[in-house]
């Protein structure tokens, strides 16, 4: 304990030294979702004396695995928050979290499981016309510039043939 006195009076203040060292793991960690985005909540720990990031590891049950690195500058807080949107609908997730400085890296949290709602007959009709639209447009395209080029060649093979004929015979 510390004690700071002046002429008005005297303050006292619990000090903790520790030395540096990588940080401890973020705790807490808790998953919110809202269609197909995820909100990852959770405290940080003692920062081991340097700035720190926290590093996102999410995962899904067929192996689709991506790492997100939350920015130093937003280490500061005392409860932190990090939003993770175009997740797949109705899948399982599983995510966990660690911090890391210029030591090296904590112990990873507690794995948290989270899935994400279905998606809805709304959506479904609204992605369906999305996809329906430009396929249709594509098959549309395509046909009509092959049936253009074939009606070239058509044209071409029949103009040819009545130049390049060795015997002009009557149409």
């Amino acid at each position: 304990m510390v004690e700071a006195c002046n002429k008005i009076g005297c303050n006292y203040f619990d000090v903790r030294v520790q030395s540096a060292s990588s940080p401890e793991p973020p705790s807490n960690v808790s998953v919110t979702t809202t269609g197909q985005v995820a909100i990852v909540s959770w405290i940080p720990g003692f920062n081991g004396g340097f700035v720190q990031e926290f590093v996102l590891e999410l995962e899904t049950y067929f192996n689709l695995n991506y790492t997100v690195r939350v920015p130093a500058n937003d280490t500061e807080e005392k409860s932190m928050d990090y939003s993770i949107d175009n997740l797949i609908p109705n899948t399982a997730y599983f995510i966990c979290i660690y911090s890391r400085n210029e030591i090296g890296d904590s112990n990873k949290s507690n794995l948290v499981t989270f899935v994400t709602s279905p998606i809805s007959q709304e959506e479904s009709t609204i992605h369906t016309k999305l996809i329906t639209l430009p396929v249709f447009t594509t098959i549309g395209l395509c046909l009509t510039i092959g049936i253009g080029i074939y009606l070239y060649t058509k044209q071409k093979a029949k103009q040819s043939f009545g130049t390049n004929s060795r015997y002009n015979l009557p149409p």
